[in-house]
């Protein structure tokens, strides 16, 4: 069964695995009442990893019509267009090819309609990118501004051709379909985008910011992760985890955090004082630091020692 996936995060969870809001502790059974602290959570839930309301995002799931509803019916004006283009301009003399020409460029309107909706979430992070780190994106506002005008020399392309409508050559009749239905396509998808940037807009008003926009938020989220593996290397069990950074018989310290400006990720340096493993060493501290690279979402890439250890 696929797990949900927390999108200020993309760390997954269950509803046994969620937090309470009040105490932090897992909910377990997923109920509005939280059995250690005795609380009514209001079905608020706390991602595991990222301690963020899921719930948000849960409520922001929506299908393809109702988006059309909201937002997205601004991407089916151009089809509206190429429907009453059709008996206005063509129908008269319309040929084979302005039947295949209306029909694919209504067709692949729908589609980019399709496709650009099970992105959507996908240009908010590169709005952010944009903003965040030297993410090599074009912003929402550019990509809208390219669209209508690649559609508006597309337009007349279109209009210079039917201009000299007279007696075409097949390549003619190629071009002024292909420049059609290409017009149609961009149009479509500057339409599609403006209505996105509008559901952006007002989404950014509900949701948490990602967690690579939060550097405090990717430092506590790749920190606890660390930190868990360490140990789990290290032979030492951990009850919950709340226990991740409240080993007793360890200490750690950052040393230093800096963000990769390339990719938005994240580079600590991190400090662990543990006891010393060998018998003969009771009372002294083992000494490592430690050199974890994360990607933007706080999945840890590298995790390794940054010098030879010693003891003190």
């Amino acid at each position: 069964m696929k797990m949900p996936i927390c999108k200020t995060c993309h760390g997954e969870y269950t509803l046994e695995t969620c937090l309470c809001p009040n105490c932090g502790r897992p909910l377990r059974r997923g109920e509005d009442f939280c059995q250690h602290c005795r609380t009514v959570v209001s079905e608020k839930r706390l991602c595991p990893r990222c301690k963020s309301d899921v719930t948000i995002w849960e409520r922001e799931d929506f299908s393809l019509v109702e988006f059309i509803k909201r937002w997205g019916a601004l991407g089916l004006l151009p089809s509206l267009g190429a429907v009453l283009a059709f008996p206005l301009l063509w129908l008269p003399n319309a040929t084979t090819l302005h039947y295949l020409m209306t029909a694919f460029s209504i067709g692949l309107s729908q589609l980019i309609i399709i496709l650009l909706y099970i992105q959507r979430l996908l240009w908010r992070e590169h709005n952010w990118a944009t903003q965040i780190y030297d993410a090599k994106f074009y912003s929402l506002p550019s990509l809208i501004g390219m669209m209508f005008f690649a559609g508006s020399v597309l337009s007349a392309v279109v209009i210079v051709i039917q201009q000299r409508w007279d007696a075409p050559s097949t390549l003619d009749k190629l071009f002024f379909a292909v420049s059609y239905v290409g017009m149609m396509g961009v149009f479509t998808a500057g339409f599609t985008l403006l209505a996105i940037q509008d559901y952006l807009n007002q989404l950014e008003e509900r949701v948490p910011q990602p967690i690579f926009a939060d550097m405090e938020k990717l430092l506590h989220v790749v920190l606890d992760a660390a930190i868990r593996t360490l140990n789990l290397l290290d032979g030492t069990e951990i009850q919950s985890h709340t226990d991740a950074g409240r080993i007793t018989d360890r200490t750690y310290e950052v040393l230093e955090a800096s963000r990769v400006p390339e990719n938005g990720g994240i580079v600590i340096l991190l400090h662990e004082y543990k006891p010393a493993a060998e018998p003969d060493t009771q009372g002294k501290w083992a000494h490592e630091t430690w050199h974890i690279e994360a990607d933007r979402w706080g999945r840890i890439q590298t995790l390794q020692p940054a010098r030879v250890s010693h003891r003190g």
